[in-house]
């Protein structure tokens, strides 16, 4: 089998199913073409360019949408907060009770807390 390489020429680090999928024009409608125009892409990618594999662990089954970073809603239509990583799941987020979900992260405008004019922009919000 051929090695999957991201389009800086290293190694991707995707599955073969991941790969494939983040280059078909449907994953591109929704991500951003994060091939040909970054810039207007997710900016959920790693170091390799290539949109990066967050993980989920909740004690909800079947989440069938996250809903704008904050709240998602499950098939019984509640909201709760969420947290995503691109960590590996780990003992605190296993169990019999503990879901675990891989996704990719369509976030366009990150804030950055660590820089000062992200903070002041910030505060004109609220």
């Amino acid at each position: 089998m051929a090695k999957l390489l991201a389009p800086n020429g290293k190694p991707s680090k995707l599955t073969p199913e991941q790969y494939k999928l983040v280059r078909t024009p449907e994953f591109k409608a929704w991500f951003g073409d994060w091939e040909n125009s970054p810039e207007t892409a997710s900016k959920v990618v790693d170091e390799n360019g290539e949109p990066l594999v967050c993980n989920h662990s909740s004690r909800e089954q079947n989440i069938d949408i996250f809903y704008g970073g904050r709240i998602f809603r499950t098939k019984k239509n509640e909201v709760k907060p969420i947290w995503f990583t691109y960590k590996e799941f780990n003992e605190y987020a296993s169990g019999d009770d503990i879901f675990q979900y891989q996704c990719f992260l369509n976030i366009k405008n990150i804030f950055d807390y660590t820089k000062i004019e992200d903070v002041n922009k910030l505060k004109t919000l609220y």
